[in-house]
């Protein structure tokens, strides 16, 4: 029986705390678990801390009960997820104690055969020592997002799409992340606050200004993991493209969509009557800048008053009435402009369905290279067709002209919309040109294949 070994940062608990990374994890062992032939473990790093600083790896709990022998890496110096240690690079770049202490965890279990990484972040580079100690065992590493290229994962600065010319933007992004202060709120559930303190102030060291160690910081994870990974999985074309321009190894680099449990019952037509009034749009995601939230607000206070009247807008997005005062009082001030608006604070399994019954477009306006956004194959799967931006892995589901705009460009966006409006036949020939979303099931194939490779 083959022993597979999969990596993510969080735990594999039944949360959001990691976005679509944990999400698709969860999906992937379950799938797993459902055949036969593999023994899964799991590990996660980087998120555990206690004041009395040692470096172990304890057996956790999981919510797949004892189908999955689950185990948690306790004070890592690397924390994750990445932001919260961004500028604390000398860790991530010298250590090697969790190195050593996974190698000896790995041989006390027998080895695994395979080690699939969902990210590299809560470990050091070092981690990927283990290839020459374990020359046998195949080594993954899914794509789910930039982080080998650029610390912050987003390949994003402050408020542009980052083209990675330079290193000297980098040392003033996120700025404001400190990394004692995390593994002091980490550790507070473990003891109190006073003692957190006094420890972790002296374990602190000085956040990384210098470009230099930036560019150290790319360069020894290309030649690193082009050494030592035998298949990256980009997630898509675009993916694969951007880190190929990065000289990533071509021949180790596979296009692989990621499976979804919404894609199982994908409906492949509209949800609703195209001919129904009024039209409804909507905006499912974050509140920030890189995800085109401002862009979009920006772009429906220039579309004309002609066409904002008969449009029923719902934003979906989740809020803090403190953190995100400017942005609901940019919706509030839209109220008037259209024939109705609602707003949800955040969305999850239980309510998305509802949510989405009756949308006629979805709107997934990026400004950053957003892998394979999840909520854009969620609405398609519900259904609801989407205008999307030009960048990332979203507009390759999309897969038309007519439903792609240029990021960040608010005539040619509000111009496909207003066509959109005007053309609601264009909704039923978007299930034409739209690519077939993965299931589970079949990602689960193209998965099991490349774990039995030789």
């Amino acid at each position: 029986m083959k022993k597979i070994l999969i990596y993510n940062w969080a735990r594999l608990e039944n949360t959001n705390i990691s976005g679509g990374v944990g999400v698709y994890t969860r999906n992937l062992i379950s799938t797993l678990l459902q055949g036969s032939g593999y023994d899964i473990y799991f590990l996660n790093s980087g998120y555990s801390y206690n004041v009395n600083g040692k470096l172990h790896v304890k057996p956790s709990t999981n919510i797949f009960g004892d189908k999955v022998k689950s185990f948690e890496i306790i004070n890592s110096p690397v924390i994750a997820p990445v932001q919260q240690s961004i500028k604390n690079f000398e860790y991530y770049l010298q250590d090697n104690s969790v190195y050593i202490l996974v190698k000896e965890w790995l041989n006390s279990i027998g080895g695994v055969d395979v080690i699939h990484f969902q990210n590299i972040e809560g470990l050091p580079l070092s981690i990927f020592n283990l290839k020459t100690d374990f020359p046998k065992t195949k080594f993954i590493y899914s794509l789910h997002n930039y982080f080998p290229l650029c610390p912050a994962v987003w390949l994003w600065n402050k408020d542009h799409n980052c083209k990675k010319t330079s290193f000297d933007d980098c040392s003033t992004c996120y700025h404001r992340r400190c990394y004692a202060t995390t593994k002091i709120a980490r550790s507070i559930s473990h003891s109190n606050i006073a003692e957190g303190i006094n420890y972790y102030l002296f374990q602190n060291r000085p956040s990384c200004n210098d470009a230099k160690i930036f560019q150290q910081f790319a360069e020894n994870n290309k030649s690193t993991i082009n050494a030592n990974i035998d298949v990256m999985l980009a997630v898509s074309k675009r993916v694969k493209e951007i880190f190929l321009s990065h000289g990533y190894d071509q021949s180790k680099i596979n296009v692989s969509y990621i499976g979804t449990k919404a894609a199982e019952n994908a409906l492949c037509h509209s949800n609703a009557n195209f001919n129904c009034k009024p039209f409804k749009i909507i905006f499912m995601g974050y509140m920030n800048e890189q995800k085109g939230f401002n862009f979009f607000i920006d772009a429906l206070n220039q579309l004309p008053l002609e066409y904002t009247k008969k449009i029923h807008l719902t934003i979906c997005a989740k809020y803090s009435r403190i953190s995100n005062r400017a942005q609901l009082k940019r919706i509030k001030e839209l109220r008037s402009k259209f024939n109705q608006l609602d707003l949800f604070n955040g969305y999850n399994s239980t309510n998305q369905r509802q949510i989405l019954q009756g949308q006629h477009l979805g709107i997934v306006p990026v400004l950053w290279e957003d892998n394979l956004p999840q909520v854009l194959i969620e609405q398609v799967a519900h259904g609801v067709p989407v205008l999307c931006s030009d960048l990332g892995g979203g507009k390759e589901i999309v897969n038309s002209p007519l439903f792609t705009f240029k990021a960040g460009d608010i005539k040619d966006f509000n111009s496909k919309l207003i066509n959109i409006f005007n053309e609601r036949s264009l909704l039923t020939s978007f299930w034409k040109s739209a690519k077939k979303l993965t299931t589970m099931q079949e990602h689960i194939k193209e998965i099991k294949a490349i774990y039995e490779q030789s």
